[in-house]
This record gives structure tokens, sequence and C-alpha cells, in this order.
């Protein structure tokens, strides 16, 4: 995720944190429940660390005195197995232009597609071909994207492996409709072919799967003497 968006806030999912901190709590510490509450409650509570600091290095703080406060060595080796998380968290809706009603972030990364196909259907049921012009405007809008990132603008940025197909001229004026479309086609292609760098590291192209090889073609032995056309015309009538 952070070579693939290198400059997106990426957040864990608080419920899932706090789902997965309590059955480990439970099934590999083997703490009580009353014990289990309290250590959920202090970090994800309502007037916990999460909800009550004030950025991400209070919230780190927090965490820190907290795991060294406890007794148990079990328990504090998780919170320092988690802090990161949270604290990525809190690095991620300080971020400018991100604006959350609450700190806790609860998402599921496999249905995020599907959470936008629900706001563009604004969570209604739709006839079928209205249903398609929706999917189809959302992957036009997923290309206009992918087009962004090959021309270094927009929030995505392409691969190391597929950065030579970078071209910032694709989105002006020089770049026709059929330019366009042919570097979208190589751009598609060159991202499932395998790819090989230039000896000078300048540009990438997709891996001839002739080897540079002319059709055809067979490796001499060093001791076989070249032949003429019409010396081979001769063999060739034998």
């Amino acid at each position: 995720m952070a070579l693939a968006f290198p400059r997106a806030a990426r957040l864990t999912c608080t419920r899932h944190l706090k789902q997965n901190f309590s059955h480990t709590l439970a099934d590999k510490v083997g703490l009580p429940s009353q014990e289990r509450q309290r250590f959920i409650t202090q970090i994800f509570g309502y007037n916990g660390i999460i909800a009550h600091g004030t950025d991400h290095m209070d919230i780190a703080n927090r965490l820190q005195h907290m795991a060294e406060s406890t007794e148990n060595r079990s328990v504090q080796k998780l919170i320092e197995l988690m802090s990161p998380l949270l604290v990525e968290n809190a690095k991620g809706l300080e971020r400018p232009g991100l604006h959350l009603a609450s700190p806790i972030w609860t998402n599921n990364n496999c249905e995020s597609l599907n959470h936008c196909l629900k706001q563009a259907l604004s969570w209604r049921s739709l006839k079928l071909v209205e249903l398609v012009q929706k999917l189809h405007s959302i992957i036009k809008t997923q290309h206009r994207e992918v087009q962004q990132a090959i021309c270094g603008v927009g929030e995505f940025v392409l691969l190391m492996n597929i950065r030579g197909l970078m071209n910032p001229k694709m989105c002006g004026i020089p770049f026709t409709g059929k330019q366009q479309k042919r570097h979208m086609k190589e751009f598609a292609i060159t991202t499932k072919e395998r790819l090989v760098r230039s000896t000078n590291s300048e540009k990438v192209v997709v891996e001839p799967k002739h080897k540079g090889k002319k059709q055809g073609q067979r490796k001499r032995k060093i001791c076989n003497r070249t032949l003429s056309v019409s010396k081979r015309r001769q063999l060739n009538r034998f």
C-alpha cells in the first residue's frame, strides 16, 4: 500500500484492531473479562486514549505510558505492537483536507469499492440500465485517475517498475485522442507483461517474447562458416 499510494493517508480499521486486541487478550493472554474490558476501555473507550488524544505524539506517549505501567508482560508487548498502527491513524487524520467527525476510523478494505458503489447509488435499488450507467461512470472516473497518474498529477503515482511510462505531455493539447488511447493501451499491456529496464535506467520496456532474436533465427556455431546466398541455395537443393 505504501508503494502504490505514497501520498495517501493509510488508515487502519479501529473496529478490527479492537476486536483483534480483545481476542488476543482472551485467547492467547488469558485475561479475565473484567481486566480485558478495562484495557479496551482505556484505549478504545469513549474517554479513552484515541478519543481524547490531542495529536499523534500525545497518543504515542499515552500508549507508551500505559504499556510501561502494565505489569503483565504479554499485555505490554501487545500494546507496543498495536501502538504504531494507532499512531499512524492519528497522523493520517491530522492531514489537511481530511475532516472526519470521529477520530475512530472504521473501514474494511475489501468492501471499499462496494461502499463507493453504494454512495454512487445513494443506497437505492436501480434498474439494470441505470446500474450499468453508474458502473460506467465509476470506471471512467478510475480511468481519469490513471491518466492523471501517468501525467504526474493527482493523488496516485505509478510504481517504480512502470515509472518509465509517465508522460506529462499526455494531458496537454499536443496529444490527440488517438495518441492518448494508444498510450493508455500501451500502459495496460505493459502492466501485465514482464518489464525490462534499459542499461542507462532511463526507459522501461516490455521484454520481447523472442528475446531480441529474429523469427526463425538460430544460434550459429563459431566454427561454422558464413555462406553466401547462392551457396545456401545450392545446399538447399540437396
